[in-house]
């Protein structure tokens, strides 16, 4: 088994249900893992205490929240704990990207803004700031999450502006994992469907399940494996996974 003790871990997103069980995984491999929280601090502390009784390695947490609608957005991105953590990390890990189900004709003009920031410039700016130290250490693993069948260009009914900024980053992997294959870092995009959150109400679930195609939800512990594979193997890169039982919304 390969020796992750002295590679960096940093999870943004991680306190959420599929950022912790990442983060869980990486505790699991060795690596020193660092996790972001965005919403609550309790959470937080609780998803530290778990992790710390996993691994003797340093887990540490950092809280920050980032709502898109700073008028200095980049500015503040950049004197972020976020992305001192994005600088010297050897795993990039962003489990982050807020939903907006709307038409185009309902959508207000600062939410197109709001939702390009968070979606597509954030996770642009974190991984050109990764980039430096992981191509000095000829080492990086760097994985987004993109939506539900965005990997390529198409139209959808009710969730444009979202879906326009995910296949913006999925074409963005794609660039990335062309200029710098060579440097030993993959970068790689995982496509999720509707995942099995304990916090969903059965009433949210009844309404997915009577959706046209809809197969079956997709379980935390299937994308963790997928984000687990693609991370041992420096041949994967450049790919937009999907994970989504074959849905199609």
């Amino acid at each position: 088994m390969e020796d992750y003790s002295e590679k960096k871990a940093f999870i943004l997103g991680g306190t959420g249900t599929i950022g912790f069980e990442t983060a869980k995984m990486f505790c699991k491999k060795g690596f020193q893992v660092t996790i972001h929280g965005g919403h609550d601090k309790v959470k937080l502390k609780k998803c530290l205490a778990q992790l710390k009784k996993m691994s003797d390695k340093r887990v540490q947490g950092i809280f920050e929240e980032f709502s898109g609608e700073a008028e200095n957005f980049i500015s503040v991105l950049e004197k972020s704990k976020v992305y001192e953590c994005a600088k010297n990390a050897d795993v990039l890990c962003l489990c982050f990207g807020p939903f907006l189900q709307k038409k185009i004709i309902d959508m207000e003009n600062f939410e197109w803004e709001m939702i390009s920031r968070l979606n597509y410039i954030m996770p642009a700016i974190l991984i050109n700031a990764a980039l430096p130290n992981m191509i000095k250490n000829q080492f990086g693993r760097i994985v987004v999450f993109g939506g539900t069948a965005t990997e390529t260009v198409r139209g959808f009914y009710t969730n444009a502006a979202y879906a326009a900024s995910k296949t913006a980053l999925c074409s963005l992997i794609k660039s990335v994992s062309l200029q710098h294959s060579t440097d030993g870092i993959t970068c790689n995009a995982i496509l999720p469907g509707q995942v099995e959150i304990g916090e969903m109400t059965m009433q949210k679930k009844t309404e997915y399940l009577s959706k046209k195609g809809f197969v079956r939800f997709v379980k935390p512990q299937e994308i963790v494996q997928t984000i687990e594979f693609i991370a041992d193997n420096q041949s994967i890169t450049g790919m937009c996974i999907n994970v989504d039982a074959g849905w199609r919304p």
